[in-house]
């Protein structure tokens, strides 16, 4: 054979080949696609927005908005999303198995009535975006195996799952929402609760922070608040007592049959606007109507409950009747207890008072410590001191309020207090008092006075208000120590502040005798008077860290009298720093006797202060600087 003849057969093959591959592939796709036909609902990528279901006349209506279903016939009403949604997605994947067109039909000389379609007790009707689809169910086929029905838009019967019917609702019950309110407690912005013999209560979340509006304006207390508003947001339905659109004894959908249904049915329940016990609405960020729970009387045919209805619709339910108790909260509960609640860097003064002794602290960025003290002495504040105080004057808080007026002698007492505490954001001028100062949120100033008897708590007001409070005893007694009000407890502790490389020489001065180095110009280190001796460089290094930044554990006494008592007249041991300059300028550490613990005496010569300083902190600087050298022409090392 030819090698022409063998290549055009071999081109022949392979297109038939390829066409016998397309055939069969377009068979495959047309088999898929009829597959495909085969969902009852074909809606393509387009969601299911609305559902109707009418069985015996009776309608049911769904309508999605957003994430969330709504009933909309025979009620309206927020639905249940999770039932609904699987109802829609049982309709979705719902398909046909067989057909039976117009023509068969007729060849068998049948018509619809005979499949149960001429009047059919099931419609349904799935909505989206583009289109509607209804499908009406008839009767059972004979044999079984499935139900007949038909789509709005052709003339063929289809069969369908016999279960389709049966797993549709034949009541609006499982399609109700059970829960009473909805939103989430951190996008609630505010809270009204109208209670009929107790008052009216409206709290309002500002810039973060829950604050009682009426019937007084003070902070809430967060977490109170958001358990009240986690428990009204768990509060659900425990069943559905009536609604004018179910009811069968309403004959008539006219509107004034349908409203003196309600208000009749209302008035009975105990939530007509004169009779309701208590009025709770809520707001979410975004909802300018808010959500509004209506609370009635108890519900005779459910133990523990009581009647319950939004005012928005008809509906009338029940509900665990510890809604009144949760709502019923007393006002005080709600209210920060926190005396103080501003932050620490908004505090720009503190102001302690006890009878005549007055002390005055002032923030004061140009200094390292961040705060000085300006009465009754002035000097440098240590910071850490000033976060221990702030800490103990934010931790105050309110034991109590009084509900009643106090007798005339507890006023008098108040308003003459024993101690006073202050907070701003800037201490006032010499020409306007603490009260008249600025105005701080979270701040002001706060009058402690007599103690209550047999109650261990003192009768306190603010300068600003004039509601007298109870503090516990045990929350102020860091007051009635010498410490909280002396100057002294507050004085800055860095005691030394050196910079290494400006050292050039150390003397370190005991019992044992004087050993000294010095540092030259080349930046090494040698012996001071001491032959064979060369310097230790560790030990230089770690007195130089120590003397750097150099602390107190705590401040003893100012300009003392005497320096015997503290052993700092004759000091058991000394250490001096020679720094660079012209002045030859000198820091010398004295150490004397023992105080409380492992601390000892000391200060620093020049300076009129007394501090106590750990026993740890002092090794490293009476350690050996120097030590035995190997021989005389021994290399000196060089150390920062």
């Amino acid at each position: 054979m030819k090698f022409k003849t063998t290549f055009r057969l071999f081109i022949a093959v392979c297109l038939l080949g390829g066409l016998v591959f397309l055939v069969d592939h377009q068979s495959r796709l047309n088999q898929r696609r009829d597959s495909d036909s085969h969902l009852i609902f074909d809606v393509a990528m387009d969601p299911v927005i609305g559902i109707k279901i009418v069985r015996n006349g009776n309608a049911i209506g769904c309508i999605k908005k957003g994430h969330d279903w709504f009933l909309k016939e025979p009620v309206r009403a927020r639905g249940n999303a999770s039932e609904i949604e699987r109802i829609s997605a049982m309709l979705e994947e719902s398909r046909w198995s067989d057909s039976i067109s117009f023509e068969q039909r007729k060849s068998r000389g049948l018509d619809l009535s005979d499949y149960g379609l001429k009047s059919p007790e099931v419609v349904v009707t799935v909505e989206t975006g583009l289109r509607s689809m209804t499908l009406f169910l008839g009767d059972e086929m004979p044999m079984g195996g499935g139900t007949y029905a038909r789509l709005d838009h052709s003339d063929a019967v289809l069969i369908v799952p016999s279960e389709l019917g049966s797993m549709l609702p034949t009541s609006i019950e499982p399609l109700r929402d059970y829960f009473v309110l909805h939103g989430k407690v951190s996008d609630t912005v505010r809270l009204e609760i109208e209670r009929k013999d107790e008052g009216f209560i409206q709290l309002v979340r500002q810039d973060g922070v829950w604050m009682i509006q009426q019937p007084l304006s003070a902070r809430a207390d967060a977490v109170e608040v958001q358990l009240l508003l986690d428990s009204l947001y768990k509060l659900d339905v425990k069943s559905f007592v009536w609604d004018v659109r179910t009811n069968p004894e309403i004959a008539s959908d006219l509107d004034s049959t349908l409203e003196m249904a309600s208000s009749a049915r209302t008035e009975s329940c105990g939530l007509a606007t004169d009779t309701v016990q208590m009025r709770v609405t809520i707001w979410v960020d975004g909802d300018s109507l808010g959500q509004e729970l209506l609370i009635g009387k108890p519900d005779p045919n459910h133990e523990g409950t009581v009647f319950a209805k939004r005012s928005e619709n008809d509906a009338i339910f029940s509900v665990d009747k510890d809604v009144l108790r949760l709502c019923g909260i007393d006002l005080n509960l709600l209210r920060d207890s926190k005396i103080f609640y501003a932050a620490e860097e908004q505090i720009g003064y503190i102001a302690l008072q006890h009878g005549e002794t007055r002390l005055t602290l002032e923030r004061n960025l140009e200094l390292s410590s961040g705060w000085r003290v300006i009465e009754p002495v002035q000097w440098d504040a240590d910071a850490q001191q000033v976060h221990d105080l702030f800490t103990y004057i934010s931790s105050l808080t309110v034991h109590s309020y009084l509900e009643q007026t106090v007798d005339g002698s507890a006023v008098k007492d108040v308003l003459s207090p024993r101690y006073s505490v202050a907070i701003g954001s800037a201490a006032p001028s010499e020409e306007e008092s603490a009260e008249e100062g600025d105005v701080l949120a979270g701040g002001g100033k706060l009058l402690i006075g007599g103690e209550c008897a047999e109650k261990e708590l003192c009768f306190s007001k603010m300068v600003d208000s004039d509601e007298i409070f109870m503090v516990q005893l045990s929350g102020i007694n860091w007051l009635n120590g010498q410490e909280a009000l002396s100057p002294l407890s507050y004085r800055n502790r860095s005691i030394l502040d050196i910079e290494p490389s400006h050292v050039r020489r150390i003397d370190v001065a005991t019992s044992s005798g004087v050993s000294g180095v010095e540092r030259s110009s080349t930046q090494n280190w040698s012996c001071v008077g001491c032959e064979g001796m060369v310097p230790d460089l560790g030990a230089i290094r770690l007195l130089l860290v120590v003397m750097s930044d150099f602390r107190a554990e705590g401040i003893e006494v100012h300009n003392p009298k005497s320096l015997d008592k503290y052993g700092l007249s004759t000091p058991f041991a000394t250490v001096t720093l020679g720094l660079q300059g012209e002045d030859n300028i000198q820091k010398s550490l004295l150490l004397g006797k023992k105080a409380d613990g492992d601390e000892l005496y000391a200060m620093v010569r020049g300076q009129d202060l007394v501090f106590v300083v750990s026993k740890d902190i002092i090794e490293p600087l009476l350690a050996p600087i120097s030590v035995a050298g190997k021989s005389a022409d021994s290399p000196v090392v060089g150390v920062d």
